[in-house]
């Protein structure tokens, strides 16, 4: 993030949330498409604007790894409904990285 906050000369704060934001969304999109390969359309569309309106998806525009975190974890189980097993073992190992708590996923 301060490189970030470097090249395109930003406040530490804003280069902060950029990231945050960007994976956020990512986020957002990548578990709509898990959700369309385990439920019906309508209920895929619902369950993913459950999961953009939640609570905490207000840390998706904070300084705080949890957008990279759930994008990561979302991608794991998409590569491993797909039984691209080493995909999802590098995803959830780099997992691991964003925040202590997923080295129990």
């Amino acid at each position: 993030m301060k490189v970030l906050g470097q090249l395109f000369g930003l406040q530490n704060g804003v280069a902060t949330i950029f990231p945050a934001l960007f994976f956020g969304v990512a986020s957002i999109y990548a578990f709509h498409a898990l959700a369309r390969t385990r439920l019906h359309e309508n209920a895929s569309l619902f369950a993913t604007a459950a999961y953009a309106l939640y609570p905490g998806a207000t840390f998706f525009v904070s300084a705080y790894p949890t957008s990279i975190m759930n994008l990561l974890v979302i991608i794991t189980f998409l590569a491993f409904n797909k039984k691209r097993y080493f995909i999802a073992a590098i995803a959830a190992g780099v997992s691991t990285a964003g925040g202590a708590l997923l080295v129990f996923f």
